[in-house]
């Protein structure tokens, strides 16, 4: 609370991916092995220590739209990779191999997570303002009504921007959030609104530690407590600044990721200075003082952990 650290410039430490990076994420399996994650618009990575690898699936490119990012997440020994366009990846973490199709899961969604015994996936192709989620304890069964394995389509508050995963859902929509609670058959989650005035604009922006999500708004950087109503977190601090120096042409490309041991929100975006949308700026924000800082160094994605 009385100084700020110092913060070292980037350094290379392995080979670049093939294309832009779409998006990473960190992962542990049951058995201890550490899975770090890449995609860029055509294939998924696998970082080995020294270089990054392709394991994409067998059966062609991906598809991932220059305005999309790839969505990760874990469950169980698996990884689960989404992009809005194909088929839900699956990577077994402790046997290797390459990603695969998860055939029985909807195709095209844009976001996934996992909560409780749950795949849920969010922003479908065939219904932007719809979840779905897996059968009980099993990735691999999505028949809507067979092992509480079901859908839930929203009739307000528009697309869905995220979904935060854990003991319960939290999910982001253009103009609404909603927290999921699992009450079990025949209902299976329970969707009660937390706003129905503000949703998250960025859905880059979403980043969650413990019971803490922080997001972007059209009003502002926000912090949900125990999916319990909103707090603002940047206002008369960081809003005005952040929208006016911005690169609103390029939003897609807007980062977020967790420093739980200095308890931080990182943001990382593109300045009106990026003429061609390379994030170059980053906002910190230290939850335990209630404070924001500033830095700016060039980087594709801030990889979820």
């Amino acid at each position: 609370g009385q100084s700020y650290g110092p913060l070292p410039d980037l350094a290379p430490i392995g080979n670049a991916l093939a294309a832009r990076c779409q998006g990473a994420a960190s992962f542990r399996g049951p058995d201890g092995t550490i899975l770090n994650l890449a995609g860029d618009a055509t294939k998924l990575y696998r970082w080995d220590g020294t270089s990054w690898n392709d394991i994409s699936r067998s059966g062609g490119a991906y598809g991932t739209a220059a305005d999309q990012a790839w969505s990760f997440a874990q469950f169980g020994k698996y990884a689960v990779a989404t992009n809005g366009i194909d088929r839900p990846q699956i990577f077994d973490i402790t046997l290797g191999g390459l990603f695969s199709d998860l055939t029985a899961a909807p195709l095209g969604a844009r976001f996934v997570s996992t909560v409780r015994d749950f795949v849920m996936v969010g922003r479908k192709a065939d219904d932007q303002s719809a979840v779905q989620w897996s059968a009980l304890n099993d990735l691999n069964s999505w028949t809507i009504g067979v092992d509480q394995a079901d859908e839930q389509h929203f009739p307000d508050g528009g697309s869905v921007t995220g979904v935060v995963g854990g003991q319960y859902a939290i999910v982001f929509q253009e103009t609404a959030i909603r927290r999921g609670t699992y009450v079990g058959p025949d209902l299976i989650f329970q969707f009660d609104p937390i706003s129905t005035e503000r949703g998250c604009a960025v859905p880059g922006s979403i980043a969650s530690y413990q019971q803490l999500v922080f997001f972007l708004a059209a009003d502002g950087f926000f912090m949900l407590a125990g999916g319990e109503s909103e707090r603002a977190i940047g206002n008369q601090k960081v809003d005005e600044w952040f929208w006016t120096n911005v690169n609103q042409d390029h939003l897609h490309r807007v980062s977020a990721a967790i420093d739980p041991s200095r308890k931080l929100y990182i943001v990382a975006f593109p300045s009106t200075d990026s003429s061609d949308g390379t994030p170059d700026t980053q906002l910190l924000y230290n939850w335990t003082i209630d404070r924001w800082s500033l830095a700016r160094s060039g980087l594709s994605v801030l990889c979820r952990m």
